[in-house]
């Protein structure tokens, strides 16, 4: 029988291996509890990232979170078996915080402490994909060099050849992008971003209202092996190409008669009507159109027909994502454009209704706004502006609604500004020469006096000029209507021919066709018509470089 202090040494050797043995489990099990903590907060923010409606912005704090969470295990346990997992997701979440610097750090730290870890090839491509973000093409050039040295048939290569064609598309060098995306299509045919790569081609004309082009490469992109969702987005996009190619043929005041122009295609500017001087009226349609006009209207008619059955056959598809509301809304625009405006109307304000908060509704909303405005009743078309903002304030659209609604307002202004044009026009021609627009009441000062009325009349007269020119580039620039646009720079031309606004406003006429309505004919005979008019100003000098390029591409 051991003896007593033999027996407490036991128990006490016992207790103590018993003791550490539990420390290294409770141990262990801090570390792990803090890593599964973090792995929990990663996984919850990418589901707020990428669920329907999801956003980056709504997923930044808990990928804060993680961060946090896999920072303690770093500093506290670095011996970790899990340090490599914590390194990864720090970079992930810095990377869709778009802290493309730190997310960089993160993945270069991971490489050169863990170059065999299972996440190194895809921390390196990580690397470039964040040079991109960045707008870093050497940086992104040079990751991209590494990855394919270390990882050379990883799948990462060839998706890095795709994201740097795409980030030049990002970067607005739409032209580089384009022919980046066709060489990839050509040197990578099977790989399964080909197909995304001719779906973004077409987007790249489409987001440059080249609406014919762009259903041809959408239609293109159908004869691919797409994804089910993707090939949704490019049969949609093919009727909505349709549908935009009608609207801008539709769009030509050319197109109506005095009975049927649209109000929102009626000058309602002071000053807009025939004078005397003038002896024509060259802002009001005829009361016949030639056959030529008339079969652009036919075949805007017939554009919008089949826009409207491809949409309606697309109806289930669009239920199956989830994106019904969006499609109803793009169906209700088309027939808005067709002219069944009521109906149009009706639909928009019900998706409204069942979407009252968020982006949907607030779409709604704004397209209701658009059908107003396009109809010439801009106090609707304010309105719905409004109830755009308050149903999606935050939103694309609720901010489209708000510049809307700030340019209807500020063209309002502008057009009171000239509230006095048909008077002042009359004595600044009286005042140049022009017997037949002198008033027997009026009494013109002598001497000193009658040069500062003279340059108080020459001010008065470049003040409105200038409130004309702001109309059209509200119109252009805000309202997205170039031809009526257009259509007040002539008038500019027309009323105010001596004006200093007018090189500006034949330049702009050049420029709409040129790089809006892509009429490279057109386009070159105004740039000429600036050359010759208006030697020796700016606007000269481009009008040259514009029509030399113009040339050159023909």
């Amino acid at each position: 029988m051991p003896r007593p202090t033999q027996r407490r040494s036991h128990r006490s050797r016992v207790g103590t291996a018993a003791a550490l043995g539990l420390a290294l489990h409770l141990c262990g099990c801090a570390y792990f509890n803090t890593f599964y903590n973090a792995k929990q907060y990663y996984n919850d923010a990418e589901q707020a990232r990428t669920r329907e409606g999801g956003s980056a912005d709504a997923a930044a704090a808990t990928y804060d979170l993680c961060i946090k969470k896999c920072m303690d295990l770093i500093r506290y346990h670095p011996n970790s078996r899990y340090v490599d997992d914590a390194l990864f997701m720090i970079g992930m979440s810095h990377y869709h915080r778009s802290e493309y610097v730190q997310a960089q750090a993160s993945f270069r730290d991971l490489l050169e402490r863990f170059p065999d870890s299972d996440f190194a090839e895809t921390a390196a491509f990580q690397i470039g994909l964040a040079a991109l973000q960045m707008g870093d093409a050497a940086g992104a050039a040079a990751a991209f060099g590494r990855l394919a040295a270390d990882y050379p048939k990883s799948p990462y290569n060839v998706e890095a050849v795709y994201r740097t064609a795409l980030a030049q598309r990002d970067a607005q060098n739409v032209e580089s992008a384009r022919a980046a995306l066709h060489a990839f299509t050509q040197e990578y045919p099977s790989s399964p971003f080909a197909a995304e790569a001719q779906v973004q081609i077409a987007q790249t004309y489409y987001d440059e209202y080249r609406f014919e082009r762009a259903r041809q490469e959408f239609e293109r992109a159908l004869r691919l092996k797409l994804p089910q969702q993707l090939r949704y987005d490019a049969q949609l996009h093919v009727a909505l190409s349709m549908r935009e190619q009608a609207a801008t043929i539709l769009a030509d005041p050319a197109l109506y008669t005095r009975d049927d122009m649209p109000e929102g295609l009626r000058l309602q500017i002071p000053g807009a009507s025939a004078d005397s001087s003038a002896g024509t009226d060259l802002f009001t349609s005829v009361d016949a159109l030639p056959d030529s006009l008339r079969a652009q209207r036919r075949q805007a008619d017939q554009l919008l027909q089949d826009a409207e059955k491809r949409l309606r056959r697309l109806r289930g598809l669009a239920e199956k994502f989830g994106r019904q509301y969006e499609h109803q809304i793009e169906l209700a625009v088309t027939w808005a454009l067709m002219g069944r405006t009521d109906e149009a109307i009706s639909e928009l304000d019900q998706v409204a209704r069942t979407q009252p908060r968020g982006g949907v509704g607030s779409q709604a909303y704004y397209e209701i706004g658009e059908i107003h405005r396009r109809l010439g009743d801009l106090d609707k078309a304010l309105e719905a502006y409004q109830s755009a903002q308050r149903a999606g304030r935050a939103s694309d659209f609720g901010e489209l609604a708000q510049k809307k609604g700030a340019a209807i307002r500020s063209r309002r202004a502008a057009v009171e500004e000239l509230r006095d044009a048909p008077e002042v026009l009359r004595r600044w021609r009286a005042a140049n020469g022009d017997a037949t627009q002198r008033d027997p009441n009026d009494r013109l000062p002598a001497g000193p006096d009658s040069l500062r009325a003279y340059v108080e009349l020459e001010t008065q007269f470049e003040k409105l000029a200038a409130q004309l020119l702001r109309i059209a580039e509200i119109d252009l620039l805000e309202l997205e209507q170039p031809r009526l646009a257009l259509r007040e720079l002539e008038l500019l031309l027309h009323e105010y021919q001596g004006s200093s606004q007018s090189p500006r406003a034949a330049f702009a006429i050049g420029w709409i066709y040129d790089t809006i309505l892509v009429d490279p004919v057109r386009a070159l005979s105004a740039y000429e018509g600036v050359m010759r008019d208006y030697p020796n100003t700016p606007q000269a000098r481009q009008a040259q470089e514009f029509a030399t390029a113009l040339r050159d591409a023909s």
